[in-house]
């Protein structure tokens, strides 16, 4: 099967299953958990549960795409792996987002715009593996606007909702290694340091994330902190897996970071 009919398949099923979601009543059920001594309590409902399992079809057909690609033919699991967190990630969380909205019209409208985005995920991944593909830098440049401006709104909401500091670096630090496996990405055989990297990027989220949970500033104001300092990081360390990462690029990038903490002080006094 052609990546375009296995792409068609997958993004006809979400579709299918979205639509179906609205149909179905599912009494939501409280799930608890206990983390680092930190008790958790899970709300799970129909559209959640839904989209959970559609972020792990979505998965398993990346994983054909990934590995059935000429240039990847050999990559292992590790390799596969670092293409999961976008495409996945969007479809688990699109689906409890399109279910706030009642109204037909929105409703139908958002699912359609979900598959049309997972398709365009799916599609640039495939296009950006070979290095000899002329739609190898749009492709990546358009997978790094989208992982991002998610990273971005899950910073947001992470800081907006939860108020807990262990909470908080948890979830800035898995967003940060999520994200940071996709913007690494190089080729199958320098995985290793992609995961190691990205492992690197999450742990500082993480700490960073802790931190921001006592600071006493708006939740924009620390999401857009976060952001930009999982940007420049994550910028910093693409540059180096390159083999571009000169001195008046790390002057660019240190300047750069230097005029961000200047203004969100200015904003934050």
């Amino acid at each position: 099967m052609s990546a375009r009919n296995k792409i068609s398949l997958v993004v006809g099923l979400v579709l299918l299953v979205t639509i179906l979601s609205f149909l179905l009543s599912w009494p939501v059920r409280m799930v608890q958990l206990s983390l680092l001594g930190l008790d958790l309590t899970i709300e799970v409902t129909a559209p959640w549960f839904l989209g959970l399992l559609l972020a792990a079809v979505v998965a398993v057909e990346s994983d054909s795409l990934v590995r059935g690609h000429p240039a990847a033919i050999n990559a292992g699991l590790g390799y596969a792996l670092t293409f999961w967190p976008l495409p996945c990630l969007l479809t688990w969380l699109a689906l409890p987002l399109l279910h706030q909205w009642r109204n037909p019209l929105y409703w139908g409208g958002g699912a359609l715009a979900l598959v049309v985005a997972l398709a365009a995920v799916l599609m640039a991944q495939y296009a950006s593996i070979s290095r000899e593909s002329e739609a190898r830098y749009p492709s990546r440049w358009f997978l790094n606007l989208c992982g991002y401006a998610m990273a971005f709104l899950l910073y947001q909401q992470a800081l907006s909702h939860w108020g807990d500091g262990v909470r908080v670096a948890l979830a800035a630090g898995a967003i940060g290694a999520a994200f940071s496996l996709g913007l690494l990405r190089t080729q199958p055989g320098d995985v290793g340091r992609t995961w190691l990297y990205a492992l690197l990027v999450g742990l500082v989220m993480g700490e960073l994330g802790w931190v921001l949970s006592y600071w006493r500033a708006e939740a924009l104001l620390k999401a857009l902190f976060l952001f930009g300092s999982f940007y420049l990081a994550s910028s910093v360390l693409q540059q180096h897996l390159v083999g571009r990462l000169t001195r008046a690029a790390v002057i660019e990038f240190a300047a750069l970071g230097l005029a961000a903490l200047g203004a969100f002080w200015y904003l934050a006094a």
